[in-house]
């Protein structure tokens, strides 16, 4: 995959360890989906975000990222998670408490918690601009 002398200085590690995991998990991405390149972004959807989709390593990842002060640099919305937010109806309590760290975690790296499946029903995304899912 083509990357730009700026995405090659991120991935290096010019801007930071966090933008350069943050690339590394970018470029794998776009490898296994044989991209011929990245494209700028003006908004972004986060799935895949409910415990029972990423487990304990995607939930350490997550909050070792907010620890570290990590932000996202674009509006970026998120998906449902795994629990009904307002009733446990019988959810195993450490899976809960799980899904909410993650939650937590997404929030406190500037996500907008709609927890939609459809955000672009609600943004008003600008004429050639790109909306990542």
């Amino acid at each position: 995959m083509y990357l730009s002398k700026y995405e090659e200085a991120m991935l290096r590690g010019d801007y930071g360890d966090l933008i350069t995991r943050a690339m590394q998990v970018i470029v794998r991405v776009g490898d296994v989906l044989k991209a011929d390149r990245l494209i700028e972004v003006e908004t972004t959807h986060i799935a895949g975000v409910s415990y029972l989709t990423i487990g304990d390593p995607g939930l350490e990842y997550l909050e070792d990222l907010a620890k570290s002060n990590a932000r996202f640099h674009v509006f970026t919305t998120v998906n449902p998670v795994g629990i009904d937010i307002s009733s446990d109806w019988g959810i195993d309590k450490e899976f809960i408490n799980k899904q909410w760290r993650i939650i937590d975690a997404l929030r406190r790296m500037g996500a907008s918690l709609w927890l939609t499946c459809t955000p672009y029903e609600y943004l008003r995304i600008r004429p050639r601009t790109y909306h990542a899912c």
